[in-house]
């Protein structure tokens, strides 16, 4: 979620931006602060650059295009686009540099801050549509924090109720490894999952945000609901790990609050979530999509679930992005894949130079299997022999439901 941190007052910031003043790394990021910038980075190969505040009077574009002038850091030159308006207050530019393996998209952002100064940051990315998949958003989240107003959120509407499903006869639960009764929590320990969502606007368009709450009969309730089934997770490992994870909810008329050490917060566009039923069997297509526009850059990604009345499923995932510069005569870049492969393409002025194919050697057995619904358990069991075991919860009409860290909608009714 974004945070208005650059319409606090001069003297809380100052012009040196401290670096204890920007956003935190989000998970799987580190931050290192210094004197010159905070560097954000995800792995070797990802990183934002955030600079501290600049008191230039000049107009932000102008500013931008100055700055674009300097170079980055450890990169030859950069072909950049034409700087563009991303939101209110902010502009940004979007360039390439090197080719194949070494090829990178860099995009430059400038935001006014409310007190006159100016930010500035770089985010170095490189044209592989994995990497593109697992960081482009995160990247933006960091400089919305810093630079972007949020926007109000919709009111939250439930969808309406399709016609009730009869269930068929359950397959034999595949055997499972759970952890000592002591150490886990159980079906029965579960008073449901607080769903909240909110939409925001970023420098990446419209986002939609979704956070979840585990609430736990006993008037406990942990942000984020666990990666694993009930009977894989260690409840008093995570307790121990991540203590600031564990807060209390109440409820009041027909809101719950959360409290996690500041108070209690009721948290928007709350929904509560439900178990699944032994041995329930759906019919219906369960898939997310998102999508980023930065400047010339666009980065987009499609994934989901099927799964089928005889008991089967299958699942996908497929990606995409591009970026280019300076109109015919600039120059392009493309890279789509899905859970086989990708393939990437690069041209300059206007004529083809480059690209390749990279394949994964997923197979459809990779793919496809049975599925078994039991509580807030959903067991994969593909057919190259692996079983997979999810945490799972949906809502009432079984229009929606929960998949490894992503609530999946049915986009159209069988």
């Amino acid at each position: 979620m974004m945070r208005a941190m650059f319409a606090t007052c001069v003297a809380a910031l100052g012009l040196a931006a401290a670096a204890a003043a920007d956003p935190p790394a989000p998970k799987g990021w580190t931050k290192t602060a210094g004197d010159a910038r905070s560097v954000y980075s995800a792995g070797a190969a990802v990183e934002l650059r955030l600079y501290p505040a600049d008191a230039d009077p000049r107009r932000l574009e102008d500013w931008l295009d100055a700055r674009k002038k300097r170079g980055v850091d450890g990169l030859g030159s950069i072909d950049y686009g034409d700087t563009k308006p991303a939101a209110d207050g902010a502009v940004m530019a979007v360039g390439m540099t090197g080719s194949g393996a070494s090829a990178r998209f860099v995009m430059a952002l400038a935001c006014a801050r409310a007190d006159g100064s100016k930010r500035f940051a770089e985010l170095i990315l490189p044209q592989d549509v994995d990497l593109v998949q697992a960081y482009a958003e995160p990247a933006s989240q960091i400089l919305a924090e810093a630079c972007v107003q949020p926007a109000s959120a919709p009111a939250a509407v439930e969808p309406a109720k399709p016609a009730t499903r009869t269930a068929t006869a359950p397959l034999p639960a595949a055997k499972s490894s759970p952890l000592p009764a002591s150490a886990a929590i159980t079906d029965a320990d579960v008073e449901g999952v607080l769903y909240s969502w909110t939409q925001t606007w970023e420098v990446t368009g419209l986002q939609y945000r979704d956070r979840t709450y585990l609430l736990l009969k006993d008037g406990t309730a942990r942000d984020g609901v666990p990666d694993a089934a009930l009977d894989a997770f260690d409840a008093r490992a995570d307790r121990r790990a991540n203590p600031e994870n564990w807060g209390t909810w109440k409820r009041t008329g027909k809101s719950y609050l959360v409290n996690f050490g500041d108070g209690f917060d009721t948290p928007p566009g709350q929904m509560l979530r439900v178990k699944g039923k032994r041995g329930e069997r759906l019919h219906n297509t369960f898939e997310w999509a998102s999508s980023a526009t930065i400047g010339e850059y666009a980065a987009w990604s499609n994934w989901g679930l099927r799964l089928n009345r005889d008991g089967t499923f299958q699942r996908w995932r497929s990606s995409g992005a591009g970026g280019g510069s300076g109109g015919s005569d600039g120059s392009f870049g493309m890279v789509v894949g899905d859970d086989k492969g990708s393939s990437s393409s690069t041209s300059a002025g206007g004529v083809f130079s480059g690209g390749g194919t990279r394949t994964t050697g997923v197979t459809d057995d990779d793919l496809e299997g049975d599925y078994f619904i039991d509580g807030w358990t959903l067991e994969l069991r593909y057919r190259n022999g692996t079983v997979q075991r999810n945490f799972f919860f949906t809502n009432e009409e079984r229009t929606d439901l929960w998949f490894e860290g992503n609530e999946l909608f049915v986009r159209k009714k069988d």
